[in-house]
C-alpha cells in the first residue's frame, strides 16, 4: 500500500477577514486617520476631510494608484508588505484602509479609475473600473449606520487629536486641524523628536511621524507631556498601531531624554574614556565575532568616528533609513562635512579604518556584513547596497565642482518657501517625464523627483549625483515669486538645461512632447503657484501680487 503524500497550503476563509476588518477599526476617527496617513505616504501635501452624520469625503493631491497593477497589488491584497522603495512613513501592514470599510460603503477615485466597495452588502467583492482621470484620491463614504449629533462631535475631537503633527496641511469640514512641528515651542529636541513636559499633566501622547499612537499613564515612562517623533525616526509599532513593539531600535534613543532617565544618569557616575589600545581590543572581538557589533558600539561610540571626531552610533551606519553612502575622510575634511550638512550620506574618519586595522573601507563593511547576517539579518540586504568609499571626489562629482547644492537651513526665507513649493509640485512633473525619457536612456524616479536648491555660475539647473533635479536658488525663487507664465517659462528652461547633458539633442523632442501630450508642466505651476502662496502667508512673507491674480483667475484663494 503506497502512502500518497501531498504538499498543501493553508488558506484563510472570506468570513475571517471580514471579521478581522471590523475587529481592527477600533473607531471611525481611528478609520480616518489611516485614510491621512496613507495620502502622506502617497506623496499628498493636503487632505480635505469632509464629514456629516451620513457620508463623509476624503479628497488628497498625493500620487494615487497609478496601474490596474498597483490597484491588484497593493488595494486588494490585505497585508501586503509594503517594500516599494522604502519611501513611507507609515504604511507597514497594508491593512489601515480596510478600517473604514466596517463603517460605510466606500467609492475611492484615484486617477483614472473608480472602487466600489461594500463589505456588509457584498462582502469580500469590489467594482474596479475606469473613468475621467483625476490628481491624487478621493474617497466617497456613506455610514452604514448615521452617526448622532454627539457621535459626530466626538469623531471631529479625536481625529483632530490623531493627526495633529502630520506633515502637510489636514482640513477637517475646512478647519486646518495639523500643526507644523517645527514652528510650535518644545522644552526638547533631539535628532529624533520634539518633546514637550508637562510635570502635572497625567498621560504621556506620543506621535509617530505626527500620528498619535497613545495616551500613555504617567506611570508608564515616568513623564507626562507630548512626543513627537521625526519622519526619519519613526517608531516599530504593533498592527493596531497603539503601542510601541519592545524590539524598536528608535524608542530607546528618545526615551533617554525622558526626566526620569536623565536624572538617572546624572546619578551615574562618569564612565571613563576608552584608550586606543582598549578600542582595539574591542575592534578585534568584533571581527573575531566573539563580541556583537551592536553592544560594541553603543558602549564605546569611539570604535567609528565621523569627520568632525564624534562617536557614530550603530543605526547611522546600518539603518534602513539613512543616507545608503558611507564616505571615508580625514578628519576635519570639507566635503564630509558638506555631505553629511546635505544629508547625502555618513562621513567616516580615516583613523576608524586605521584603529580596526584596515586599509580600505571594503574591509570595515565585510566585518559589518558578517556581524548582521547573525545578528540582524533583517537589514543585511539593504546594508550590502550600499556604498562603503574613500573616493568623494567620484562619488560626489557635484560637490567637488563649482555647483553647490545647498542644505535647505542655508537658504533665505523666501527660496526655503519657494523650494517647498516647488519639491511639493514635482509628482505632477515625475510620471509623464520619466516615461518620456527612460525609451532615451535615462531613468528617472516615477514618483516625485527629488528637488533641491543651489548655486552654479554656468547652469540654471543641472541633475545631481542621485538623479536629483538642483535649480539655482535666485533665478527658481524669482520665477516663484513671478506668477503661472513665469514658474512654465522657467521650469522649461531649467529642464531643458539640466536635460541637455545627458540626453543632447533629444533634450528638445522631450519637451516638446511633455508640454503637447501631457498636462504635467501646467499642473505642476498651478500647484506650486498655489503652495508657495500658502507658504508665504505661513512665514509672513510679501505675497506676490501677480500671482494671487492668477490664483483668482483659477478659483484660488
Amino acid at each position: 500500500m503506497s502512502t500518497v503524500i501531498e504538499s498543501r497550503k493553508l488558506t484563510l476563509h472570506p468570513l475571517a477577514i471580514h471579521t478581522f476588518i471590523k475587529a481592527q477599526a477600533g473607531s471611525m476617527g481611528k478609520a480616518l486617520s489611516e485614510s491621512v496617513m496613507n495620502s502622506v505616504d502617497a506623496g499628498a501635501t493636503r487632505v480635505d476631510i469632509n464629514v456629516s452624520s451620513t457620508e463623509y469625503t476624503i479628497v488628497d493631491d498625493g500620487s494615487g494608484f497609478l496601474s490596474r497593477e498597483e490597484i491588484y497589488a497593493w488595494f486588494e491584497t490585505l497585508g501586503f508588505p509594503h517594500d516599494e522603495g522604502n519611501h513611507r512613513i507609515y504604511g507597514k501592514f497594508g491593512l489601515g484602509r480596510a478600517q473604514q470599510w466596517a463603517y460605510a460603503s466606500n467609492v475611492w477615485h484615484s486617477n483614472e479609475f473608480l472602487m466600489h466597495v461594500d463589505v456588509q452588502t457584498k462582502g469580500l467583492d469590489y467594482v474596479l473600473q475606469e473613468t475621467e482621470a483625476r490628481q491624487g484620491t478621493s474617497i466617497f463614504g456613506k455610514f452604514y449606520k448615521a452617526l448622532s449629533d454627539a457621535e459626530l462631535l466626538q469623531l471631529e475631537a479625536e481625529l483632530e487629536r490623531l493627526v495633529r503633527y502630520v506633515p502637510g496641511a489636514v482640513y477637517l469640514n475646512a478647519k486646518l486641524i495639523t500643526k507644523d512641528p517645527a514652528t510650535e515651542a518644545w522644552d526638547l529636541e533631539t535628532n529624533e523628536a520634539y518633546y514637550r513636559f508637562d510635570p502635572k499633566g497625567y498621560s504621556l501622547d506620543v506621535y509617530n511621524g505626527g500620528v498619535l499612537v497613545n495616551h500613555f499613564g504617567r506611570y508608564r515612562f515616568s513623564c507626562a507631556g507630548e512626543v513627537v517623533t521625526k519622519p526619519d525616526f519613526t517608531l516599530s509599532l504593533n498592527v493596531a498601531r497603539n503601542d510601541i513593539m519592545s524590539s524598536c531600535p528608535v524608542w530607546p534613543r528618545i526615551a533617554k531624554h525622558f526626566p526620569a532617565t536623565v536624572a538617572k544618569e546624572k546619578d551615574k557616575p562618569k564612565v571613563r574614556k576608552d584608550t586606543e589600545e582598549e578600542l582595539k581590543e574591542v575592534a578585534n572581538a568584533v571581527k573575531a565575532g566573539t563580541k556583537p557589533l551592536f553592544s560594541a558600539l553603543e558602549n564605546h561610540p569611539q570604535l567609528v568616528t565621523s569627520v568632525l571626531g564624534r562617536g557614530i552610533k550603530y543605526f547611522d551606519l546600518v539603518s534602513d533609513w539613512r543616507a545608503p553612502v558611507v564616505l571615508f575622510a580625514p578628519k576635519g575634511d570639507e566635503l564630509g562635512k558638506r555631505i553629511v550638512k546635505l544629508r547625502k550620506g555618513t562621513a567616516v574618519s580615516l583613523d576608524t579604518l586605521k584603529l580596526w586595522g584596515f586599509t580600505e573601507p571594503s574591509q570595515l563593511k565585510a566585518v559589518f556584513a558578517e556581524s548582521l547576517k547573525v545578528q540582524d539579518p533583517s537589514r543585511l540586504a539593504r546594508f550590502e547596497n550600499n556604498v562603503w568609499t574613500a573616493d568623494g571626489r567620484a562619488t560626489f562629482p557635484s560637490l567637488v565642482s563649482n555647483r553647490i547644492v545647498l542644505a535647505h537651513s542655508e537658504l533665505e526665507p523666501a527660496e526655503k518657501a519657494a523650494q517647498t513649493a516647488f519639491k511639493t509640485s514635482t509628482i505632477y512633473l515625475a510620471k509623464d517625464l520619466a516615461s518620456l525619457v527612460e525609451s532615451r536612456g535615462l531613468a528617472l524616479s516615477k514618483g516625485a523627483l527629488h528637488l533641491e536648491f543651489g548655486d552654479a555660475p554656468d547652469h540654471l539647473a543641472w541633475l545631481g549625483d542621485d538623479g536629483s533635479l538642483v535649480l539655482r536658488r535666485k533665478e527658481a525663487t524669482k520665477a516663484a515669486e513671478g506668477g503661472l507664465a513665469k514658474v512654465i517659462s522657467y521650469l522649461m528652461q531649467a529642464l531643458r538645461d539640466a536635460l541637455a547633458e545627458p540626453l543632447g539633442e533629444r533634450v528638445d523632442e522631450i519637451l516638446l512632447a511633455l508640454v503637447t501630450q501631457t498636462s504635467a508642466v501646467g499642473e505642476f505651476a498651478e500647484t506650486a503657484a498655489a503652495r508657495y502662496v500658502y507658504e508665504c502667508k505661513k512665514k509672513d512673507l510679501p505675497l506676490p501680487q501677480r500671482k494671487l491674480a492668477d490664483l483668482a483667475k483659477l478659483g484660488i484663494e
